[in-house]
């Protein structure tokens, strides 16, 4: 008979809270949530659930064992999120140790570890990666410490015969996502940047079709002491995925392109003081220049060639452009009046890495192994976004 204890680490967060709604309200399985602190809206949504709740802490293996009593899969999820990064590294990579140290005590049947497609690095090298591709998480604290995280798991199954299976997701969207859903919708909501026109792969995996995964290898041992990448079958564009998106909002600023190059040299102007110190207050020191290139038909056109204008151009508030086209009152150009343009939203360097990437993660291995198809398309989830989106009233 299949063991149906189990533990989940972590559970507050997207992922955790949607796999504990999953198993407690679709699944016979026995659910205890461990969370490290009784506050927060994850709690809350944990809270209404036929669950058992215990609190613990990754760094006190005491605690631990009494989360983990009677529990026969562990599904770790939790990594270190607060403090310095000293105490992330201990929390992820220690916290992990101490949940392999219990599983080994508790002879549960199985780890389910998650990692992250991230340990390969933002832009891995091919066209194709799949899960033997070398790791290159570099020094960012996160995805260097999933990657020794990793290697813990992988050491205590060689040594210890625990059997283990590893999740390394690209990106997880889907309602309830902050990052990878709601952070986007405001972003557009503002004004977006599509690094490269929108071409790079969007390595995207639905909160849902992520859980299926996991629900297979809970059953099915042919997962243990495998790892597994899981992407969906849709293969879109951050540019597709942004006007998707976009397309959910009614009105909202005009999607922009910039090159990599063009992001960089704004960064470096934007560093020390503001945009407006070096590219508008210089132009306004010379209001007859302005006054005449744009007023010029010919000028502006010329202008508007240019992708980081086109940009500003797009922030400044109309009564500035006026001003600036047509002058105060009509004739002449105000300068200590006009007021600041926005500040633009650049992407970080994490992010113009992964948007302008071009590889694509296989999920061909975890098709073969546990014959996992993924259940819920691209267009589909979109629905139940917009959904969501409406409910929290992040859009209309």
């Amino acid at each position: 008979m299949m063991s149906k204890n189990i533990l989940i680490t972590g559970a507050t967060g997207f992922l955790g809270n949607r796999l504990a709604e999953r198993l407690a309200l679709g699944t016979d399985y026995n659910v205890t949530a461990m969370v490290h602190k009784f506050s927060g809206p994850g709690l809350a949504r944990l809270a209404r659930l036929p669950i058992n709740l215990i609190q613990a802490d990754l760094l006190n293996e005491e605690s631990l064992l009494k989360a983990a009593e009677n529990c026969h899969i562990i599904v770790h999820l939790a990594y270190g999120t607060a403090g310095d990064e000293a105490v992330k590294r201990e929390i992820t990579v220690s916290g992990t140790e101490n949940i392999l140290k219990v599983a080994l005590k508790k002879k549960v049947r199985k780890v389910l570890h998650f990692s992250t497609a991230a340990v390969h690095g933002l832009d891995p090298k091919g066209s194709v990666i799949d899960e033997s591709a070398p790791f290159n998480p570099g020094n960012e604290i996160y995805r260097f410490s999933k990657a020794q995280a990793e290697k813990l798991v992988w050491h205590y199954h060689k040594e210890y015969g625990l059997p283990v299976v590893i999740f390394r997701p690209p990106i997880i969207y889907g309602p309830y996502g902050a990052y990878w859903t709601a952070r986007i919708i405001k972003e557009i909501q503002t004004g977006a940047i599509l690094v490269n026109g929108g071409t790079g792969a969007a390595n995207l995996v639905y909160v849902d079709n992520l859980i299926d995964a996991v629900l297979l290898a809970m059953e099915n041992d042919a997962a243990d002491g495998e790892a597994f990448n899981v992407v969906d079958d849709d293969r879109m564009t951050w540019g597709q995925v942004y006007e998707a998106y976009a397309n959910m909002i009614d009105a909202h600023p005009p999607l922009r392109s910039m090159s990599v190059k063009e992001i960089e040299i704004m960064s470096k102007g934007d560093a020390p003081n503001d945009l407006g110190s070096w590219f508008v207050k210089p132009l306004l020191l010379i209001p007859q220049a302005i006054k005449t290139s744009l007023r010029s038909p010919e000028m502006r056109s010329k202008m508007m060639e240019i992708p980081w204008l086109r940009f500003m151009k797009d922030r400044m508030p109309r009564p500035t452009l006026d001003k600036m086209k047509y002058g105060e009152n009509g004739n002449k150009t105000a300068t200590d009046e006009l007021p600041q343009p926005v500040r633009p939203s650049l992407p970080n360097n994490d992010l113009v890495e992964l948007y302008s990437a071009q590889g694509r993660f296989s999920n061909n291995k975890i098709k073969k192994v546990l014959g996992y198809e993924q259940r819920i398309p691209f267009n589909e989830a979109l629905d139940l976004i917009r959904a969501w989106l409406q409910y929290q009233r992040l859009i209309p």
